[in-house]
């Protein structure tokens, strides 16, 4: 599945890349089903910085499929290659639970769009790997396969699809504290 958002943040370029590529934590209360983000690992590079950071999501597994899942298909880790020199961020997601289980590539960018504007564009291939699931029984794979699949969809595509969002959001917070 390919997935494609573009927005306008009202804020620089300079501000909002900086604030995503050191500070993403603090705009975790600003995205829709996200628990926490956690640093792991950053290395400085000539280009940019690579950043390691691990995802928890907030979702609910249906019953369906809850025997068949471990909670920990709401945790991924963000392997990030920043390019300080055209503000974008090169990422792959890789899964908690199941590594297999899906592979998701991106390029997230923040372009100047005009004065105190950034247009926060994500561009990210999603694919599922249903046939990764193990001890699911054969009478149950055509109904629990497309709906643990659905799950990783409705947890994944949000996530990609809303920073613009948050950050628009996170901005206004600080606005209205500023006073």
């Amino acid at each position: 599945m390919y997935i494609e958002s573009s927005d306008i943040v009202e804020h620089s370029a300079d501000e909002v890349y900086v604030l995503v590529r050191d500070e993403m934590d603090k705009i975790v209360p600003f995205l829709p089903n996200v628990d926490t983000i956690e640093l792991v690992e950053r290395e400085e590079t000539e280009r940019g910085p690579k950043i390691l950071r691990n995802w928890r999501a907030k979702i609910e597994i249906p019953s369906l499929v809850k025997k068949f899942v471990s909670p920990d298909i709401a945790k991924w880790a963000d392997h990030a290659w920043w390019n300080d020199a055209d503000y974008s961020v090169d990422y792959e997601l890789k899964g908690a639970w199941l590594p297999g289980l899906y592979t998701c590539k991106g390029t997230n960018s923040f372009r100047p769009g005009g004065e105190g504007k950034t247009e926060v564009k994500v561009t990210v291939n999603l694919e599922i790997h249903g046939d990764q699931i193990p001890g699911i029984p054969r009478f149950l794979s055509s109904r629990a396969v497309p709906a643990i699949e659905g799950l990783i969809q409705r947890l994944m595509k949000p996530n990609l699809t809303s920073l613009a969002t948050g950050l628009k959001h996170y901005f206004a917070a600080q606005e209205k504290e500023a006073g």
